[in-house]
């Protein structure tokens, strides 16, 4: 599994001992940190998780697996918060961390096979409008 980054996974549920900081829960699922929002990691099969941490008042939140809302014309939304929230589309979240993007890139995400619900990496690209 090589997705622009270095990991070498040693088994099942574990750390990679590569350079990225990939976490691997089966064979075929990699989960990658969403650059600028260290407590979300996305999916190479479109999801999206909070990871586990304690706010500044001591409670603990548990890992939280993000199901967005979906909107019709543009496919599914989510809300990424450190310190600010945000309001992304999850198929641009997803092709700009695997590909390597910075979440504000002009790049367009396109869906190859159509479908606007369906954010698994191998179904996107990142084009230029004119593409």
């Amino acid at each position: 599994m090589n997705y622009l980054f270095d990991c070498s996974v040693d088994g099942i549920k574990s750390r990679p001992k590569g350079q990225c900081e990939a976490t691997v829960f089966s064979s075929d699922e990699v989960w990658l940190p969403v650059p600028n929002y260290p407590r979300y990691e996305v999916s190479n099969m479109g999801g999206l998780r909070r990871l586990p941490y304690t706010d500044n008042l001591g409670r603990k939140h548990k890992l939280q697996y993000i199901k967005g809302r979906i909107s019709s014309r543009i496919g599914i939304r989510v809300i990424l918060c450190n310190g600010t929230c945000i309001d992304k589309i999850l198929a641009r979240i997803v092709a700009t961390t695997f590909y390597g993007y910075d979440l504000d890139t002009e790049l367009t995400v396109n869906h190859i096979d159509g479908n606007r619900y369906n954010n698994d990496i191998n179904n996107l690209e990142l084009i230029t409008r004119e593409e």
